[in-house]
C-alpha cells in the first residue's frame, strides 16, 4: 500500500527518529516534511494539490511545539479545510499535560502520542502507530462514487 505522510517537525532528532520508524514498513511510504507550520499549510494550499502530481498526504504527523504557528494552530486550519478535513492527524509531540491533549482531540486529532525521552521507545512508538495506519483505508484512497 503506498501511504504518502507529512510530518510538521522542527526538532532534527526527532524528525529522523519519526522517519526510520516509518521506513522501516517498507519503501511504499512517501514522506515529505515541513519544518513548520506555515509551510505545512502552504505545501496542503498549494493550487495543483490533491491532484495525481500532488497527492494530498494519507497521514500527518503534527508536533505541537512549531515556530511561526504552533501545532494546535495547524490542527484547527486543517479541520476547517474542505480539502483536508478528512485526513488523519496524530498529534506526536513533548507536551503529555492533561489541557494539551484534551485541546488536540477537541480540535480534530485522530491520535495524540507523546514523545518518550528515550529515542529507543519512540521508535516503538512509532512503529506501532504506523503499524496501526498501514492498515486503514484513508480517505484519499477511495474512489470517486
Amino acid at each position: 500500500m503506498n501511504m504518502n505522510v507529512l510530518m510538521i517537525e522542527d526538532n532534527p532528532p526527532h524528525a529522523r527518529i519519526i522517519e526510520q520508524a516509518l521506513r522501516q514498513v517498507g519503501d511504499d511510504i512517501q514522506i515529505q516534511l515541513a519544518t513548520d507550520g506555515e509551510s505545512a499549510m502552504e505545501l496542503l494550499r498549494q493550487e495543483n494539490a490533491g491532484t495525481p502530481e500532488r497527492p494530498l498526504p494519507d497521514l500527518i504527523l503534527l508536533d505541537l511545539q512549531l515556530p511561526a504557528m504552533n501545532g494546535l494552530e495547524v490542527l484547527e486550519l486543517i479541520r476547517h479545510d474542505p480539502r483536508t478535513f478528512l485526513i488523519p492527524v496524530v498529534v506526536v509531540s513533548n507536551r503529555d499535560d492533561r489541557e494539551s491533549i484534551e485541546r488536540c482531540y477537541a480540535s480534530g486529532a485522530n491520535a495524540y502520542l507523546s514523545k518518550p525521552d528515550n529515542p529507543a521507545l519512540l521508535a516503538t512508538q512509532l512503529m506501532v502507530l504506523r503499524d496501526f495506519w498501514s492498515r486503514a483505508t484513508f480517505p484519499t484512497q477511495l474512489g470517486e462514487s
